[in-house]
C-alpha cells in the first residue's frame, strides 16, 4: 500500500503527511506515546508498521482547510463563527425519524414552555436533513427570531422571504458563510470576492441529503461566473458520493455540456426530469435548456411535464423557472397557443428579468416558426408584450421587420420604441412606415447613410415623391438593374427603360415605340399596311407575354 501511495504521490494525485501524532500501543495513554516519539530513531519511524498517514486527492488538495477563527472579509465584514453553518454536526447516527422525535419530544420545558434552544436544535435537524420548509415551520410556530436560521432553511427551499440577502455581506468568508451567502442572495452573481474555496470545502463536509439539494443551484453558480475548474470539483465530490447521487451527477454533467456546448446525455437527464425526484424540477429545466440552445424542438411530454410542475412545485422563483421554460418547450414545438396560456397564467408574477429574457426568447421562436396567421394573433392580442423595453432591442427589431414586411407598419414602429441609438433594422422598419404615411422627407433622412436595403427604400420614396430618374439611379447604385428598369417603365422614362431592359421586356419597348427612321406623312401603300398589320400582331403577341408573367 505504501508502494502505491508514493506512486501517486510522485504523480501529484496523492499528498501523504507523516507529521501527525503516533497511535498508542496496547496499554499506553496517548500522551505518554505523543511524549516518547520524539525519541524514537528515525529508522524506526520509518519501519513501523504503524506509521501514521493522511492522504489527500489532487481534487481534497483544491480544498485545504484554513484557521476559520476571527476570519473577515476583505471589505473588513466580521464573518459568523463556523458552527452556526456546521450542518454535518446537527444530526446524529440514528435514523432520521428517531432524531426528529426525540428532538420533538423536547421542545416543551418547565412549566409547558417551549425551550428556545431546543426549538432551534429542531430547526438545524430539519436543516440538516435537507427539509427547509419543516424548519421554518418550526422557527415561525414557536416565534424564534433566528434570521440566520431562517435565511438557511429558506435557501433550502428556494423561497426568496425576508431573511433573502441577510448573509450577502459574508460571499467574502473564508468559512461556510460564502456558500450561504451566493444561496440566499436574490442575484448571486452580484456578489463580489465570493470564495469559492470555502464554497467547495463547506460543500465537501455537508450530509449527501443537503447537497443534493444545493448542488444544482451551486454548480449553476460557478458556470455563470465562468469558474469551470470548481464547477468540474464540485461534480466529482458529488460523484464520490453514494449511489443516489448518480442523479445529480447526470444533471451536473448536462448543466457542464450546456455551457460549453457541447452534447451531453440527455437520456439520463430525461429520465430524472421525468421522475419523482426532488432535483426533478432542476433536470427539467437542464433538459429543456439544452434542446433550446441547440435549436431542437422539445418532446412535448417534457413541456407538459414542465408546466405540470411549474404550477405545483410551490417554490416561487424556481416555478417562474419551470413556467417560462414551459412556455418556450411549447413554443419550440410550434405550439403557441399552449405557450401563450402558460405565459397568460404566470407572467406576472415572474420577475422582471426572467420576463424580459422569456419574452425575447418567445418572440424570436415565434418570429422564425410562427406562421402568419399566428404570429399577428400575437402582435395585435398582446400590446403589452410589445411594449418599449419589454424584450431585447434585436428581438424586437427581428419582430417588428416581421411585421413591417407583412404591411402594418404602424404596429412595427410600436415595437421599435424610442430608443436613442437605432439600429440599421429599425431605420428601415420606421422609414417604411414613414412611406406609407406620406412622411417622404422624414423617410429620407431615416435612411441617410444606409446602403443595400436602404438605398431601395430611398429609391422607393424618390418615385413616390415623383423624382423618377433619383430613384433609377438609386437601385443602381444598389446593383438592382431589374428594379430600375421597372422604375423607368412605370415612370415613362422610355430611353432608359429600353436601355435597362432586357427579355420580354426589352421586346416590348421594340415593337412600341415606332422606328427611329419612320417616315412622317408618305402616304400608306399596300406593303406599308401589311406591315403595319404584322407588326399589330407581333406587338398584342408581346404584351399578351408580358402581362402573362407574373414576375414583372
Amino acid at each position: 500500500m505504501l508502494e502505491q501511495l508514493s506512486r501517486a504521490a510522485s504523480q501529484g494525485l496523492v499528498e501523504v503527511e507523516t507529521d501527525l501524532p503516533r497511535p498508542a500501543r496496547p496499554g499506553q495513554d496517548t500522551a505518554t506515546s505523543q511524549a516518547e516519539t520524539p525519541e524514537r530513531p528515525e529508522t524506526a519511524e520509518r519501519d513501523a508498521p504503524e506509521e501514521p498517514l493522511r492522504a489527500r486527492t489532487s481534487v481534497e488538495a483544491h480544498l485545504r482547510l484554513v484557521d476559520a477563527a476571527d476570519a473577515v472579509t476583505s471589505a473588513g465584514e466580521t464573518c459568523p463563527p463556523e458552527d452556526r453553518f456546521a450542518l454535518g454536526d446537527w444530526q446524529s447516527d440514528l435514523p432520521p425519524a428517531a432524531q426528529i422525535g426525540q428532538a420533538r419530544q423536547a421542545l416543551i420545558g418547565e412549566f409547558d414552555r417551549p425551550d428556545p434552544e431546543k426549538v432551534r436544535a429542531l430547526a438545524r435537524l430539519y436543516i440538516s436533513l435537507s427539509m427547509g420548509a419543516e424548519a421554518i415551520a418550526v422557527l415561525h410556530a414557536f416565534d424564534e427570531a433566528d434570521q440566520m436560521l431562517v435565511a438557511i432553511a429558506e435557501a433550502l427551499d428556494e423561497k426568496q422571504g425576508n431573511a433573502s440577502g441577510l448573509l450577502a455581506r459574508y460571499a467574502g468568508c473564508p468559512t461556510a458563510a460564502a456558500l450561504w451567502a451566493v444561496l440566499t442572495a436574490p442575484d448571486p452573481l452580484a456578489l463580489h470576492d465570493v470564495d469559492g474555496k470555502a464554497i467547495l470545502r463547506a460543500f465537501a463536509e455537508y450530509p449527501d441529503g443537503v447537497r443534493r439539494t444545493i448542488a444544482p443551484r451551486l454548480l449553476s453558480f460557478f458556470i455563470a461566473s465562468r469558474d469551470e475548474h470548481s464547477a468540474r470539483i464540485l461534480r466529482n465530490a458529488i460523484e464520490r458520493g453514494v449511489v443516489e447521487n448518480a442523479g445529480v451527477v447526470a444533471l451536473a454533467d448536462a448543466q457542464i455540456a450546456l455551457d460549453a456546448r457541447l452534447p451531453g446525455d440527455t437520456e439520463a437527464v430525461d429520465a430524472l426530469a421525468l421522475s419523482n425526484d426532488p432535483l426533478a424540477p432542476r433536470a427539467t429545466l437542464a433538459a429543456i435548456a439544452a434542446r433550446l440552445s441547440d435549436r431542437q424542438p422539445v418532446p412535448e411530454g417534457l413541456a407538459a411535464h414542465a408546466e405540470a410542475l411549474a404550477f405545483t412545485v410551490g417554490e416561487d422563483a424556481l416555478a417562474s423557472e419551470l413556467a417560462a421554460s414551459a412556455a418556450l418547450a411549447w413554443a419550440s414545438a410550434s405550439v403557441f397557443e399552449r405557450g401563450w396560456d402558460v405565459l397568460d397564467r404566470s407572467f406576472e408574477t415572474m420577475p422582471p428579468d426572467l420576463r424580459a429574457r422569456t419574452l425575447t426568447q418567445y418572440a424570436q421562436l415565434l418570429s422564425d416558426r410562427a406562421d402568419e396567421a399566428q404570429f399577428l394573433r400575437f402582435v395585435f392580442s398582446r400590446p403589452d408584450w410589445a411594449a418599449d423595453g419589454a424584450m431585447g432591442e434585436q428581438v424586437s427589431s427581428v419582430v417588428a421587420r416581421r411585421v413591417s414586411d407583412l404591411g402594418f407598419h404602424e404596429r412595427a414602429a410600436e415595437f421599435i420604441g424610442v430608443a436613442d441609438v437605432m439600429t440599421d433594422s429599425a431605420r428601415l422598419v420606421l422609414a417604411r412606415g414613414d412611406l406609407a404615411a406620406g412622411r417622404l422627407d422624414a423617410g429620407l433622412a431615416r435612411l441617410a447613410g444606409l446602403s443595400a436595403e436602404g438605398g431601395a427604400l430611398r429609391a422607393r420614396i424618390h418615385l413616390a415623391a415623383g423624382d423618377a430618374d433619383t430613384a433609377v439611379e438609386e437601385y443602381l447604385a444598389v446593383n438592382d438593374r431589374d428594379a430600375a428598369a421597372a422604375a423607368a417603365w412605370s415612370s415613362g422614362l422610355w430611353a432608359r427603360a429600353k436601355d435597362l431592359s432586357t427579355g420580354i421586356r426589352s421586346r416590348a419597348l421594340e415593337v412600341a415605340l415606332p422606328p427611329e427612321d419612320a417616315a412622317g406623312s408618305e402616304p400608306p401603300t399596300l406593303a406599308s399596311s401589311r406591315d403595319l398589320v404584322e407588326r399589330s400582331q407581333e406587338m398584342r403577341a408581346v404584351f399578351d407575354e408580358l402581362l402573362s408573367d407574373a414576375n414583372l
